[in-house]
């Protein structure tokens, strides 16, 4: 019975007499809600209680975190502000379409313009701490938060000539990839070479930290 109404009570001086309608009414919907039969207009949990809802109709808030003992299914679209991902999928296991682990996010970014060798502007990125010219067609990109146990960067170039940009592996005494640092290698007709001439070069790249 909702929204309740009306006097739901009778007071005498030493007693209380609740109604049997409004007895019944609140019995009943409790039971429902208990017992997954009957719905609630929206929720709002915010680790305080009494206060003000903010929730709208048919809509959930909490200020804290949401857990799921299995999955969390959204009938509609699933608007996420910020979030992530707590569960690994684990190496050689086989992946769901749409499913999102956090070993297999997106784990750093971004796009370098580099004019003239020196002149190095990080036009975009995220989860990165620097990028450093340490010699002729060397780059070392250097991230914020360390991969848990493999960093594999993926790297492309931006430029207006043919040039080709790869990940040194270390092999030659080079700097091979390690949790938090790699190094990329700018190739001009197979020499390693800086961005020149007209217009500006540079590299974007992802990486993926498993």
């Amino acid at each position: 019975m909702y929204p309740v109404s009306g006097r739901y009570e009778t007071r005498i001086a030493g007693t209380t007499t609740v109604k049997k309608a409004w007895a019944d009414a609140t019995d009943d919907a409790l039971n429902g809600l208990y017992g997954g039969t009957k719905t609630i207009v929206a929720l709002s949990i915010d680790g305080t209680g009494n206060q003000v809802s903010g929730a709208a109709p048919g809509s959930v808030i909490a200020t804290g975190s949401v857990q799921a003992g299995t999955d969390l299914d959204a009938n509609g679209k699933l608007q996420i502000f910020s979030g992530r991902s707590s569960s690994v999928l684990g190496s050689g296991q086989a992946m769901q379409i749409g499913a999102a682990y956090k070993d297999t996010l997106l784990f750093a970014g971004g796009r370098v313009s580099i004019n003239g060798g020196t002149a190095i502007t990080v036009l975009r990125s995220f989860n990165i701490a620097s990028v450093t010219r340490i010699g002729v067609g060397r780059y070392d990109v250097v991230l914020q938060t360390p991969a848990p146990n493999l960093l594999v960067p993926v790297v492309n170039a931006v430029d207006n000539g043919a040039v080709q940009v790869l990940i040194d592996s270390g092999l030659g005494g080079g700097q091979a990839p390690t949790l938090s640092k790699f190094r990329v290698l700018y190739y001009a007709s197979g020499v390693l070479s800086d961005p020149s001439g007209v217009g500006e070069g540079g590299f974007s790249f992802m990486c993926l930290g498993f």
